[in-house]
């Protein structure tokens, strides 16, 4: 995104989302903030019905939504933003650049089969990743946030239980430095994936 357009990519959204974004204090974050509501606006169109994100909303737990219209959720991680969307009643997605890190601290807070997998396995920091993104795609179609320890489930395997309720993680494929899973409540049978560029000409596209 050329730093030049930020504010004519500003315009293009109501005025309370361009508040919101200009309170985040990193340039990186501004981008990221303003890519994603322009991807829901698109896929909005893309669905036939109003771009219209004044009707964005959040719920009691702080997950973003847009009245009458599909459940979606947003993640991003560097240069990536992911969106995702769903006739189903929730979706979570999450991405994760995978960087090189001291992860032996945190997977103690992880479930044992969780530890087990991470550690016995050739590439552990990729291990670690994906059992980190998966939890927090999960946490985020269940929409309440982390509420419980992170060692009360289990995501090493792509189907889980939790709450009295089955989960389904799915991995999507975006870069080879990247993990990123979406988690819904029923399987993944239909995937569509598309690209969102923007570039200068995204501004006419989009009016």
């Amino acid at each position: 995104m050329d730093d030049s357009c930020i504010s004519k990519y500003l315009e293009l959204l109501p005025a309370f989302m361009g508040r919101e974004i200009s309170k985040f204090k990193t340039l990186a974050d501004k981008k990221a903030k303003i890519l994603s509501r322009l991807m829901l606006r698109d896929s909005m169109t893309d669905a036939s019905v109003s771009n219209d994100l004044s009707n964005w909303n959040r719920d009691d737990n702080n997950k973003p939504f847009i009245k009458h219209w599909y459940s979606f959720n947003i993640s991003h991680s560097q240069e990536f933003v992911v969106l995702a969307y769903t006739i189903e009643e929730t979706i979570g997605i999450d991405i994760e650049k995978m960087e090189e890190l001291e992860y032996f601290d945190l997977i103690k807070y992880f479930h044992s089969d969780e530890q087990l997998f991470i550690e016995s396995r050739e590439k552990p920091i990729e291990n670690f990743y994906e059992i980190w993104v998966k939890k927090e795609a999960l946490l985020k179609a269940v929409g309440t946030g982390l509420t419980e320890s992170l060692c009360d489930f289990d995501c090493t395997d792509n189907n889980l239980s939790y709450r009295g309720q089955n989960w389904y993680l799915k991995e999507i494929l975006i870069n080879l430095d990247y993990k990123c899973y979406i988690c819904s409540p029923n399987p993944v049978t239909t995937l569509d994936i598309s690209e969102f560029i923007l570039d200068k000409n995204t501004i006419n596209m989009l009016k």
